[in-house]
């Protein structure tokens, strides 16, 4: 299990772009015996690909041999071969859900349990609190594309369970500082995954 963050986010922005992103990530369930649930998901701005839909990561054997990513349905379990790995990272950047969660949002999963606050709007400006939970760390990646997809102003005041200082970060980053930062996040990725690999194809070997 992650160490679990706390996310308290102020997004502030035109009126009307406040209201164009709550469009698109707020929903209400179908149940009509009931008054509708409110459904936020933040991650719906960048969804994960469907390309990806029951597919699992890690480590599992299949036929004595170890593999880090697989199919799961009804037809059965089987692997990812090499080859469809690589078609995958060439054409997504990631293969599988949760390397492309880390690489597009910045942590796995995105936003968890996502609360908001009944929206306040004057005749030019809107403004909204959430908060949500997210692994390990906030979705630094997620919040910053939200906020320049919208023209909108993000404050996120984060902290990581077991922690005792609380981290203020504002959106959006500089066009420059979102390269540097996405660069230096997903060059890091990519060597964690080479290390995993290595480690893979050593037991394999065994």
């Amino acid at each position: 299990m992650p160490n679990w963050t706390d996310n308290h986010i102020r997004i502030t922005g035109k009126a009307e772009d406040v209201k164009r992103f709550l469009n698109d990530v707020v929903s209400y369930d179908s149940n009509p015996d009931d008054t509708p649930d409110e459904i936020i998901r933040l991650t719906d701005v960048n969804p994960v690909p469907d390309i990806y839909k029951n597919m699992y990561s890690g480590h599992r054997k299949i036929d004595d041999v170890s593999y880090t990513e697989w199919w799961e349905d009804e037809d059965g379990v089987r692997p990812v071969m090499d080859i469809t790995r690589q078609e995958l990272i060439d054409k997504y950047g990631s293969a599988n859900s949760i390397d492309w969660e880390y690489a597009n949002w910045g942590t796995k999963w995105g936003d968890c349990e996502t609360e908001m606050t009944t929206p306040i709007y004057t005749d030019t400006v809107g403004t909204v609190d959430m908060t949500f939970s997210s692994a390990w760390g906030p979705p630094f990646m997620l919040l910053n594309d939200i906020a320049i997809k919208y023209n909108l102003e993000i404050t996120n005041k984060w902290i990581v369970e077991f922690e005792d200082d609380e981290v203020v970060d504002k959106y959006p980053l500089t066009l420059h500082e979102t390269d540097e930062l996405y660069k230096r996040h997903r060059e890091t990725l990519v060597g964690m995954k080479e290390s995993l690999d290595n480690l893979i194809s050593i037991d394999n070997d065994e």
